[in-house]
């Protein structure tokens, strides 16, 4: 992806430039240069460099455009899982950057931008406060938004899949009959991320198992 690529790419640049230059960076620093020249690439691979949770753009007192900065959270998020359920491992018939464009004279747009804003207030809050069932909702209603976004405005699309709607029933019905604390978001296509902590993941890959017997998938990544 644009994420990892160009992200491993600008790690390679600034570690010749340290050691050519001898530049006198500590780690702070080096990820910093790192993820200014990863953001030239690609949003995305600006935020990927970090091993943590981190946040790009300008926001409040917070934040840059240029590059992403850490977040720092407690021991509670070390060890959560992503189990990335791929749907279509197809080339999307819209780009990212399409889709992007899509939202310029978007009738939501406005809107948005503002509720985007404050989802971020609210998601460093449950950062803080350990608060993870409060951020795995509001990353569902985000994978919804982004969708729907898609499917409205000017030249609507959709990049979801109707496998991808009865996989997102079937978890809603396990985590809320198991109590597990699972929660999915979407990438820009058809295929599903499940986030959650990692003393659940012999749960979650035991159900996943027993799904993929009568609704299989083409990949389950564990990560």
């Amino acid at each position: 992806s644009s994420a990892s690529g160009m992200s491993a790419l600008a790690l390679c640049f600034a570690d010749f430039a340290v050691d050519y230059y001898q530049y006198d960076f500590d780690q702070q620093a080096f990820l910093r240069l790192a993820s200014h020249w990863s953001r030239l690439g690609s949003g995305s691979a600006c935020r990927s460099l970090f091993s943590g949770f981190s946040l790009w753009g300008q926001y409040a007192e917070t934040g840059c455009n240029e590059y992403a900065t850490p977040i720092e959270t407690s021991d509670f998020w070390q060890g959560f899982r992503d189990s990335i359920l791929v749907v279509s491992g197809q080339e999307k018939k819209v780009s990212s950057r399409a889709g992007h464009g899509h939202m310029k004279g978007h009738p939501f747009a406005e809107s948005r931008y503002k509720e985007a804003k404050e989802h971020i207030d609210q998601s460093l809050n449950y950062l803080k406060e350990n608060n993870w069932n409060a951020l795995g909702e509001l990353l569902e209603r985000e994978a919804f938004t982004l969708h729907a976004l898609m499917m409205s405005g000017k030249n609507p699309f959709t990049l979801l899949k109707p496998q991808t709607l009865n996989w997102i029933e079937r978890l809603q019905t396990f985590r809320a009959e198991s109590n597990v604390p699972v929660y999915f978001t979407l990438d820009a296509g058809p295929n599903l991320h499940l986030l959650y902590p990692g003393n659940y993941q012999d749960e979650v890959k035991a159900w996943l198992k027993k799904e993929m017997e009568k609704h299989p998938l083409e990949l389950i990544i564990h990560d």
